[in-house]
């Protein structure tokens, strides 16, 4: 009987075994299973990026946000003093105190309280030309994080022993020459009282009480005041200022603004000039056209510019119904920007000289 090879004591024998122990550890490994990772852990905070307590907050405690002072005479200072606290548990720090008008002064008595501390906001309202109730606010602004500005009321009702109607006194569109005029009423709205004076400044205004009444009371009515300007004031725009002293101890003076435009006979167009490039390059002119208000002959006697640049050219001085000055850009002037003014010599009085701005503007 023949028995099969499986198991043989020589070497052909040891190698096959060595070879089937190899195959099976590498199935072994091949089918073990892979061991598992571990997860990633969160770095631990650095203690400096740790958030600390938040501090406490202050608060701001007005014992009053309004005052009514009640009455007061046109001039008097009238003030207030609105205490506050800091009424939360962290230092309060005022960082601006402002009024709405230069009229109101207001000022913190100190700008960082600890809590519990006290502090005042004094406010100061000047009545002078201000009549009628008045009421004036004032902002505090502080860190208080709940109500961070906080708004103050000092109303007050001012009296005055009179008025001037109107208090602004206008002429406006006077040619020059003109005599004009206008009323200014003194109106009495308490005891009765005396105009001791009235002037108008500067001097090309003038100011007189018509008729010989200076008395001002609610039974006699108003004192009246004539506001004029003579004839040769200059053309353009003038500002003054109507002046009436009074003998009432409440009520020394009394103001109105003075506003006039008096326009002269010529008028011209356009008002101010701008050159470019072009006008350079093709040695084109700006022309500005004069005409008489009423139609007259009149003539330009000259035409200048003040500075370079500029080059201007009236033509002829003959008389006629119309001038024209032709303005130019000098030839070879460089790139930039230029400014300047081209003066008109006339024979009209009040407009002896007319200024009217001029603008080159020449690129590279």
């Amino acid at each position: 009987m023949k028995t099969m090879g499986y198991i043989s004591s020589g070497g052909a024998g040891r190698k096959m075994t060595a070879k089937l122990m190899a195959a099976g550890l590498g199935a072994v490994l091949v089918l073990a299973p892979a061991a598992r990772a571990d997860p990633p852990q969160a770095p631990l905070p650095s203690p400096s990026l740790v958030p600390g307590p938040t501090p406490p907050p202050p608060r701001i405690e007005f014992s009053e946000t309004s005052f009514n002072a009640g009455s007061a005479w046109e001039g008097d200072v009238v003030s207030h003093l609105f205490a506050f606290r800091n009424a939360g548990a962290g230092p309060l720090h005022v960082s601006r105190v402002r009024s709405t008008c230069g009229c109101t002064a207001a000022l913190a008595s100190k700008d960082t309280l600890a809590p519990g501390e006290s502090g005042e906001i004094k406010v100061e309202f000047n009545t002078r030309r201000y009549h009628g109730n008045q009421k004036k606010t004032v902002f505090v602004t502080s860190d208080d994080p709940a109500d961070s500005t906080v708004q103050l009321h000092l109303e007050v009702e001012v009296k005055t022993a009179g008025t001037l109607s109107p208090r602004a006194i206008a002429f406006h569109h006077t040619s020059f020459g003109e005599q004009t005029s206008r009323i200014v009423q003194v109106v009495p709205e308490d005891l009765p009282f005396r105009v001791t004076s009235v002037r108008a400044e500067p001097e090309v205004f003038q100011a007189r009480i018509r008729g010989e009444r200076v008395a001002a009371s609610k039974e006699q009515g108003p004192v009246e005041i004539e506001v004029s300007f003579g004839p040769m004031t200059a053309v353009g725009g003038q500002n003054g200022s109507l002046i009436v002293a009074t003998d009432h101890p409440k009520l020394p003076e009394l103001r109105a603004t003075i506003a006039a435009t008096v326009e002269g006979n010529l008028l011209y167009s356009p008002r101010m000039l701008l050159l470019t490039r072009e006008n350079l390059d093709q040695g084109l002119a700006k022309k500005i056209i004069f005409t008489h208000r009423a139609g007259a002959d009149f003539a330009i006697l000259s035409a200048r510019a003040e500075a370079e640049p500029f080059l201007a050219d009236a033509g002829d001085s003959e008389a006629a119904e119309e001038g024209v000055v032709e303005v130019r850009i000098a030839p070879g002037t460089a790139p930039g920007r230029y400014r300047s003014a081209i003066v008109v010599a006339t024979d009209q009085p009040g407009q002896e000289e007319i200024r009217i701005p001029v603008t080159a503007n020449i690129p590279k």
